[in-house]
């Protein structure tokens, strides 16, 4: 998926999705890393949603997280390679996930997290490394986040290592988004 910033005379367009998609971010999309998934970009079948349920309304945002986190503990995903949805980051309406309604963004993901991390402990499908991720994530609203790092870390230390690499391509990709023109894409 695209990224597009619209300054009134200019559109220009950068890559939303992660550049390496792995397998675990297909397997997770929600809790391997951001910008895998989003709701332009993904078709389920109706079927699905008996299962799993659709979005859940008490949520003011995060809804999709959510849903999505609820889909993936059940099924599997497919990625396909390619652009297709274009998503405005800027524009003059005014959108939940601006920077001033960061504290009701965290709250409802903290209970995302913390709901998926619940069902992934009640359940008998939850594997090592979806129970890491989740932990990671919730140590982000941690009140003793060093030491809730560090005991993570010395549990699970082949994900801790590999998460390390993720976080600096993370960081090094947000550094470098180059915004183009769509005839360039």
């Amino acid at each position: 998926m695209l990224q597009m910033k619209d300054d009134g005379e200019n559109r220009l367009f950068a890559p939303w999705t992660k550049p390496i998609i792995d397998k675990n971010n297909i397997k997770y999309p929600v809790i391997s890393g951001s910008n895998v998934i989003h709701t332009n970009i993904i078709l389920i079948r109706k079927s699905v949603f008996s299962l799993v349920g659709v979005f859940d309304e008490s949520f003011s945002n995060g809804e999709d997280g959510d849903l999505w986190m609820r889909i993936s503990e059940k099924y599997k995903g497919e990625f396909l390679s390619y652009y297709g949805a274009v998503y405005r980051i800027s524009h003059q309406g005014v959108q939940l996930s601006d920077k001033k309604n960061q504290e009701i963004i965290n709250k409802n993901f903290e209970r995302v997290f913390r709901s998926a991390y619940k069902r992934c402990i009640e359940s008998n499908v939850c594997d090592l490394y979806r129970k890491f991720r989740l932990q990671l994530i919730l140590v982000g609203y941690s009140k003793n986040k060093l030491f809730d790092l560090i005991t993570l870390v010395v549990k699970y230390p082949l994900f801790a290592f590999g998460t390390l690499f993720d976080i600096n391509r993370l960081i090094n990709r947000r550094k470098k988004i180059i915004w183009k023109t769509i005839s360039e894409y």
